[in-house]
């Protein structure tokens, strides 16, 4: 897969040595490679392990990992503890965050046992001391991850390959419509000259007309433009086409260079319909540049 979505979800859990373990990733848009690892208590080793794996994954994105790790029925029932100070702490500061803000300052049991791996004391002798099984989990959420990003990827190239098609199909009937439109405006000029000189007793200057021509045809030339349009898109087919990303701020600026070649069309176009063409190749040109800022 050529191209892969910055935006997705995994999702991965399983049991070993007592322990429920259960590991979520999330990922949004983001310039550069951000990842943020919430663990428990005691199990900050997860952290670099994720942190390595995500790297490996991922090259652009804001990442939220949120890893979840219980006792099992069994475990639970014999060696936890409560650090009662810290149970204390935290009922005070709900109380009082809830009277600063206007909310009545009840607290349930249950809301305190949202911060349980604040106060929950574990046994470190209880702790696994094969990581082996976690990480394999940690594996399967990015695997999961990983998979929603190339499906949301398919969806993009895609895109991306229908609208490349349409831009060049439009790019040729621009070229193929500027010389009926220089013929189709020397006719007019003729004619117009022609009422003109006979309404006032003039002769034509068909040099003088000829000159006028092709100062029209020079002021609305836009052979450079489309050539370079026509570059560009042989280079965006390439991009979206290389196996390896990432992708997403190369793409992002060839497009915006399309943008800027059909601004100058449409600057240059005294015709409607050259400019309606323009107009639908700059249309979609800022829909694949919204779809870029979603590339990895």
């Amino acid at each position: 897969m050529s191209i892969r979505s910055m935006t997705g979800f995994g999702h991965a859990e399983g049991s070993s040595q007592g322990w429920s373990f259960k590991a979520e990733i999330k990922a949004v848009n983001h310039k550069a490679l951000d990842v943020r690892v919430n663990t428990p208590r005691d199990w900050s080793w997860v952290e670099p392990a994720m942190l390595g794996l995500i790297k490996k994954a991922l090259k652009r994105g804001r990442v939220s990992v949120s890893i979840d790790v219980r006792r099992e029925a069994a475990e639970a029932s014999s060696g936890v503890s409560i650090d009662e100070v810290a149970f204390a702490a935290i009922v005070s500061q709900l109380k009082h965050l809830a009277e600063v803000n206007g909310i009545t300052p009840d607290v349930r049991l249950s809301e305190v046992l949202a911060f349980r791996s604040h106060f929950e004391l574990s046994d470190a002798a209880t702790l696994p001391e094969d990581h082996a099984p976690f990480l394999e989990i940690l594996a399967a959420a990015i695997s999961s991850f990983d998979q929603t990003r190339v499906e949301e990827g398919a969806t993009i190239l895609a895109f991306y390959r229908e609208q490349l098609d349409h831009l060049d199909a439009t790019l040729e009937q621009i070229i193929a419509l500027r010389p009926k439109l220089l013929e189709d405006y020397r006719a007019r000029l003729i004619a117009r000259l022609t009422e003109l000189g006979e309404a006032h007793g003039l002769d034509l200057e068909q040099e003088r007309i000829i000159q006028e021509v092709i100062h029209f045809g020079d002021r609305t030339d836009i052979a450079e433009e489309c050539q370079r349009a026509g570059a560009h898109l042989v280079r965006l087919r390439e991009l979206i086409s290389v196996p390896e990303g990432p992708h997403g701020k190369k793409l992002d600026f060839y497009l915006q260079e399309m943008i800027r070649e059909t601004n100058t069309m449409a600057s240059k176009s005294n015709f409607s319909d050259m400019t309606a063409l323009v107009v639908d190749m700059k249309t979609r040109i800022e829909q694949m540049r919204e779809q870029a800022a979603n590339v990895e």
